[in-house]
């Protein structure tokens, strides 16, 4: 099938998700292919798309998640920063906020999100293809 859409298509792109576990039936999978100088709106228009109660945006870098929570709270989003840096009163402090409804969306790093838990998290977006 991949030799006979490249012949079709062109600038095709496959992302394949690896792993022996299967996904989740309960959970909508979309897979978005955006220009990198379009990301921040196009992250935006998926938030407001959703109208999600909360939402996870993960990015592979301190950096990002620093770029992209100053960016969305100048935009007026109740936003969080979840990442290495911080101390764990911080942590603490910014996944309070989520669960108890003060923020509605949290960046993070995906490291600094292992663990975690949101209960009836509605949307997850990944900034940046995982690692």
């Amino acid at each position: 099938i991949a030799t006979l859409a490249k012949s079709y298509q062109r600038d095709a792109v496959r992302i394949s998700a690896g792993g022996e576990e299967k996904q989740h039936l309960d959970i909508e999978y979309r897979a978005l292919s955006v220009a990198p100088a379009d990301r921040e709106n196009a992250i935006i228009n998926v938030l407001r798309y959703y109208e999600a109660a909360n939402a996870m945006v993960f990015c592979n870098t301190r950096a990002a998640v620093n770029h992209l929570t100053a960016r969305f709270n100048n935009r007026n989003f109740s936003v969080v920063a979840l990442s290495g840096e911080l101390s764990q009163n911080e942590r603490s402090h910014a996944l309070q906020a989520m669960r108890d409804g003060r923020a509605k969306v949290c960046i993070a790093t995906d490291v600094a999100a292992r663990g975690i838990d949101l209960p009836n998290l509605e949307l997850v977006i990944h900034a940046d293809l995982p690692s």
